[in-house]
């Protein structure tokens, strides 16, 4: 952003959370089964990922047997925070002041709005968790719009693609092939009807473009998700949008410990402000024993 800057060009940081998706079916899922409202107020974000955990490994566990009952939970309670009618705004807001959301939900069946309390609740603690790494770093961003965000405008989208005859039904979930440009098929609705990273990237990048009319959009993520760009920038082209030649992945490494990826899922993990406190008590020592 600041080498851009430096170029001239005016830029608009944005920090796209990853607010949305079957990840908080399982967290919901988990809490359900063996949340605890005061220790997670406690513990913040650590509580939350230990429920994360638990529950990919008792899915991992159940999967070993043949069984799905927690992993098909985890979808149906995510599907039900994508039930939504355009008819009643809902924005959300965190301590920091941001307005970052501007869902739309219908008629909300108890366990919805029950589901929409917890995932509200879950981001807050989240987001809070950021921040202070945000300020330690010095940095900021202009925009805070997260995946959720997309939820009402991803249908337009679908029907785009529907009505270009570029959606097939494969198994049930609904994809574009790509087999004639080597890529494997892009899923755009799993076969319960919820929608994925694509789905909302493409409406992402849509939004964008209306809202900044940008010369350039780039997205800093990890290498490994080369090929996801890859497919759905292929994707936004054969939709016809011009500015599909204006979308650029730029990609960073990823770090492992003891040769496995950082994974949130299996625990394997080390936090950044664990990271920096033992940066920071490091360099301590070594001024300490100069001066």
């Amino acid at each position: 952003k600041r080498l851009h800057e430096f170029a001239g060009y005016k830029c608009v940081g944005i920090n796209y959370l990853g607010d949305w998706g079957t990840q908080f079916g399982k967290l919901i899922v988990a809490y359900k089964m063996w949340g605890d409202k005061a220790l997670i107020e406690e513990g913040g974000v650590d509580e939350l990922v230990k429920l994360y955990v638990k529950i990919n490994n008792a899915i991992k566990d159940e999967e070993e047997q043949g069984i799905t009952t927690l992993a098909d939970q985890s979808r149906a309670e995510f599907k039900k925070l994508e039930e939504f009618d355009e008819d009643t705004p809902v924005f959300l807001k965190h301590d920091g002041g941001y307005t970052y959301g501007g869902i739309t939900w219908g008629d909300l069946e108890d366990g919805d709005e029950e589901n929409i309390r917890l995932w509200r609740w879950f981001v807050d603690i989240s987001l809070a968790e950021y921040q202070k790494t945000y300020k330690q770093l010095g940095i900021e961003f202009d925009s805070y719009k997260g995946e959720s965000f997309y939820t009402d405008k991803m249908p337009a989208q679908v029907q785009l693609l529907r009505d270009k005859g570029l959606l097939e039904i494969d198994d049930g979930a609904s994809i574009v092939n790509l087999e004639k440009w080597n890529m494997p098929v892009c899923l755009i609705l799993k076969r319960d009807g919820s929608t994925l990273y694509p789905t909302r990237d493409i409406a992402a990048a849509v939004y964008r473009k209306r809202t900044y009319d940008f010369d350039k959009c780039i997205y800093v993520t990890s290498a490994g998700q080369s090929l996801h760009f890859a497919q759905w920038f292929k994707v936004m082209e054969l939709m016809g949008y011009d500015f599909a030649d204006k979308l650029y992945h730029v990609p960073y490494g990823t770090v492992s410990i003891g040769g496995e990826k950082l994974a949130t899922r299996t625990g394997n993990v080390i936090l950044l402000r664990d990271l920096f406190a033992t940066a920071i008590e490091k360099c301590r020592a070594i001024i300490e024993e100069k001066n």
